[in-house]
């Protein structure tokens, strides 16, 4: 049977979940992960593979947030965690934020 390959130029590698804030809480424990996620991306650029970086952010008061979501129900009711994703916190790592 032949290999099935993926059709490159309509590719992308979706990074998610790389905002400075998340990843200075999650990513404590695991020194290697910066440098993995970097390797990926510098990978598929170096092959015109599309990066799309996925940021989440909330207008104020957060009126995106159903109370029925219970993760970011309990960001919207709490400050400290709204920091999460608001400035420089909020904003795309800078190692694997965009390269022009």
């Amino acid at each position: 049977m032949s290999e099935i390959l993926p059709d490159l130029t309509r590719t992308a590698v979706l990074s998610m979940d790389l905002q400075t804030a998340i990843v200075s809480i999650y990513a404590k424990s695991q020194p290697d992960f910066l440098p993995r996620v970097t390797g990926v991306l510098s990978a598929a650029r170096e092959r015109s593979i599309s990066v799309i970086h996925v940021q989440v952010g909330f207008r104020a008061g957060f009126p995106e947030v159903s109370e029925r979501n219970q993760l970011f129900g309990a960001i919207k009711t709490n400050r400290q965690w709204q920091q999460v994703f608001q400035g420089p916190a909020g904003a795309i790592h800078p190692e694997v934020a965009r390269r022009d």
